[in-house]
C-alpha cells in the first residue's frame, strides 16, 4: 500500500476518523472512506463514497511489537 503523507496544514480534508465498529477510515470533511481498488502489492489508496460497502474499505488496526522485529540502533552499510 502506498500512502502520501503531508504536513498538517489545518486543511479540513486532512483529518480522518477510524471507526472500530465499521472498521473504516472516514474523511471528516467529505465523509468519504479510504480504501484500495485491489488488495495487492503496491496498491494505492483512494477515497470512496460512504455508501460503498466494499471489503476493500475495511481496515484492521494491528499494533506492532515495540521493536518492530528489527534493531533501530544498528545501521547496515
Amino acid at each position: 500500500m502506498n500512502l502520501v503523507m503531508y504536513k498538517n496544514m489545518g486543511m479540513p480534508n486532512q483529518h480522518w476518523e477510524y471507526s472500530n465498529v465499521h472498521k473504516t477510515w472516514k474523511n471528516q470533511h467529505t465523509g468519504d472512506l479510504m480504501g484500495l481498488e485491489r488488495f495487492e502489492v503496491d496498491a494505492n489508496c483512494h477515497t470512496w463514497q460512504k455508501d460503498d460497502e466494499s471489503n476493500n474499505l475495511k481496515w484492521e488496526i494491528e499494533y506492532c511489537a515495540e521493536d518492530h522485529d528489527h534493531d533501530h540502533d544498528h545501521h547496515h552499510d
